[in-house]
């Protein structure tokens, strides 16, 4: 078996390849993303830019960004981070029915402490456990794909309704690393396939579905 010259990449991830030195192309991945949002000084210099740019397109509305939240190390230090920094973000939660305890008292209390508007959505649970069930019955390696794209269509709705601009995510690729799409990749006409085909004929009427026409909508016509 064939592994990374660097890393610890090898054969039996889906869609790797080597250069001539033996390199994966997850490694120069992994590493063209910690050029792209550096550390230090540098990634300070470059997150001021961006804060700029969001108190801009933030004049004279309620929020500067929308930034959701999971009750998680990643989004709640990024919630700080942005009220620390003069922002005015929207909290953003989806209950999926899921949730632990814990997370949502961290959610209220972060939320809370910091003065911060908070949006929960609910997806009914029937719903979002039988989009599970058809993802397991499928032998889909990523099963939290349901829950992962309703997020981001909330928050893509949220934005629309509220004409925000900015959308913060927070997450720490360089400890978590990045999933081949072979494993990954989702889309809505994907996700009502599976369900139609695996699933047990529960209508989705509360799962928000990010279709292709309102991400070109959302990005190319209304800025987000």
């Amino acid at each position: 078996m064939r592994v990374c010259s660097i890393g610890i990449w090898d054969d039996t991830i889906p869609g790797i390849t080597y250069d001539a030195s033996g390199i994966s192309n997850f490694c120069k991945l992994q590493q063209k993303m910690m050029d792209d949002y550096p550390r230090g000084e540098k990634g300070k210099i470059r997150w001021m830019e961006i804060v700029e740019k969001m108190k801009q397109s933030g004049k004279n509305k309620s929020y500067d960004c929308i930034i959701g939240v999971s009750g998680g190390v990643d989004s709640s230090y990024l919630l700080h981070l942005a009220k620390e920094n003069g922002l005015r973000p929207l909290a953003v939660h989806l209950d999926n029915g899921f949730n632990s305890e814990i997370s949502v008292n961290n959610i209220y209390k972060l939320t809370n402490a910091l003065s911060i508007d908070l949006k929960t959505l609910v997806i009914n649970y029937e719903e979002i456990k039988d989009l599970f069930k058809s993802y397991m019955r499928a032998s889909m390696p990523w099963i939290d794909i349901p829950t992962d794209m309703a997020i981001k269509a909330s928050m893509y709705k949220l934005a629309l309704k509220h004409n925000i601009k900015y959308i913060v995510r927070g997450n720490d690729f360089r400890s978590e690393g990045k999933q081949p799409k072979e494993w990954t990749y989702s889309d809505s006409r994907q996700l009502k396939y599976i369900h139609k085909h695996f699933g047990s004929g529960i209508k989705l009427k509360t799962y928000p579905l990010l279709t292709i026409p309102r991400i070109i909508y959302s990005g190319f016509v209304k800025k987000i």
